[in-house]
């Protein structure tokens, strides 16, 4: 295997790799978080941003052969994926694994779902893709885990290409041969730049789109005798030289405890739909207001300690941090979700809408918000939050957390999960269809042909 390139090994686990194989808690864990990505889809499928994306796709049209889950009709697998990841990550409420940094159902799930619909896999086959998604691709961000992101990249969208292709790869039967040439190809299609965040922009919540739609379009290209390096990731003009030049990643870590070590289960879930940085001071935030009764007019100072990296997203530039323009730049605005958690104790999809981001009582106390950078928090690593609340009366209340509730190391309940999922698909679904899509997917392993889960999730 030493002899082997990056690509070859990839490959060679993805290809090998058998539903008997995986640890029953890495299913579980895998069956929830389809479930979670499924649930968000639908609750965005009316989105102006997923709506967009479903317009465009008709406009160039394609072969009707995956569905859009929240959606009617059926698009190319390339397209549905393309459709339903921008549905997936456009309310900012994906989970995230914290090793990588990446925003990994959100390209896995639809790519797995339209490929496997497409080739009328099994939901066995379809579940066992996707935790070979999830293992391979999350290895290729812990090469290099933050870094991407300090160097102005989208990681999700930048590896989230190669994890599609091995999905395509592995659902559609294809050799290692066929397979090597995609991801050479991919390495050319692999893109995604952090400017996305410009309060004017709506593109960031696409940018997982691409990386499973131009997955596909590599397998494809591969398919019909397009060649590409397998030297993609090594090479001296390869991914990892030419984004990170300075050197700065391991790729021992790409395969490190490949097939022993499950990254699915550090898979961290959001309970809110906002960035994931902001979740763990969410959580101290709460945490302080139910243990401690006060007054908004009592607070005299709001102090949060976050690392340098976490800063510069959710903290600058400060014009749009403290007085956030759109409802998607307040997902990414610490000043604001912690004003909204002090004001309602809760941090839902309303508290996004227009008129909230511009309650003028809301942006008075975002503005008091006082931050303090420190590379003692952390992160990389996990999601930790530090938040401390001084009143009038000189009473502080400190709390700190190394997780956010739904990481590994704080873990959401099953129930929480499932809650969030009834709730996030019953604004599209009827409440009997969605206990039907739940059971589906709780079960998915048992299900003959997953064009049966496809079916569930149209409306």
């Amino acid at each position: 295997m030493p002899d082997m390139t990056l690509s070859e090994q990839l490959i060679q686990f993805s290809r090998q790799l058998d539903f008997s194989d995986i640890p029953a808690d890495a299913l579980a864990n895998a069956k929830l978080h389809v479930l979670d990505t499924i649930g968000i889809c639908l609750a965005a499928s009316q989105d102006d941003t997923a709506q967009a994306v479903k317009r465009a796709m008709a406009r160039i049209g394609t072969h009707p052969e995956s569905s859009i889950i929240g959606g009617t009709g059926k698009f190319s697998a390339a397209a549905a994926a393309l459709i339903n990841s921008s549905a997936a990550h456009g309310p900012d409420f994906d989970d995230t694994h914290q090793g990588s940094v990446i925003h990994i159902s959100s390209v896995v799930v639809p790519a797995s779902l339209a490929v496997a619909e497409s080739v009328g896999a099994s939901g066995r086959d379809f579940l066992t893709a996707v935790v070979s998604g999830y293992e391979t691709t999350t290895r290729l961000g812990m090469a290099a885990p933050g870094i991407f992101h300090m160097r102005g990249y989208h990681a999700t969208s930048l590896v989230g290409i190669f994890g599609a292709v091995l999905i395509a790869g592995k659902l559609s039967g294809l050799d290692a041969g066929v397979q090597c040439n995609a991801l050479g190809i991919a390495g050319s299609q692999a893109s995604g730049i952090l400017e996305c965040l410009n309060a004017k922009s709506s593109l960031k919540q696409i940018q997982p789109g691409w990386a499973a739609y131009s997955g596909i379009i590599a397998s494809i290209l591969a398919q019909e005798g397009v060649t590409g390096p397998n030297t993609v990731f090594e090479g001296r003009y390869g991914f990892f030289n030419s984004f990170l030049p300075e050197g700065n990643y391991d790729l021992k870590k790409a395969v490190a405890n490949l097939g022993t070590t499950w990254e699915v289960n550090d898979i961290a879930y959001k309970l809110y739909p906002c960035c994931h940085h902001t979740q763990a001071f969410l959580d101290c935030v709460k945490e302080i207001r139910e243990a401690n009764p006060f007054s908004l007019d009592d607070i005299d100072e709001i102090a949060c300690v976050i690392s340098p990296m976490q800063a510069e997203l959710l903290c600058h530039p400060r014009e749009d941090r403290y007085e956030p323009k759109t409802a998607y730049t307040a997902k990414f605005s610490l000043p604001y979700v912690v004003s909204v958690m002090l004001h309602r104790g809760k941090v839902g999809l309303r508290e996004f809408s227009d008129e909230t981001i511009k309650d003028d009582s809301i942006l008075k106390l975002a503005r008091r918000l006082k931050f303090t950078e420190s590379d003692d928090t952390g992160y990389p690593g996990s999601f930790p939050g530090w938040v401390r609340i001084k009143l009038k009366d000189a009473r502080t209340f400190e709390h700190r957390m190394a997780a956010n509730r739904g990481a590994q190391a704080n873990p959401a309940s099953e129930a929480e999960i499932v809650g969030k999922f009834e709730d996030n698909a019953s604004i599209a679904l009827p409440r009997e269809k969605v206990h039907q899509l739940r059971a589906l997917v709780m079960d998915i392993e048992h299900v003959p042909d997953v064009r049966a889960l496809a079916a569930c999730t149209s409306i």
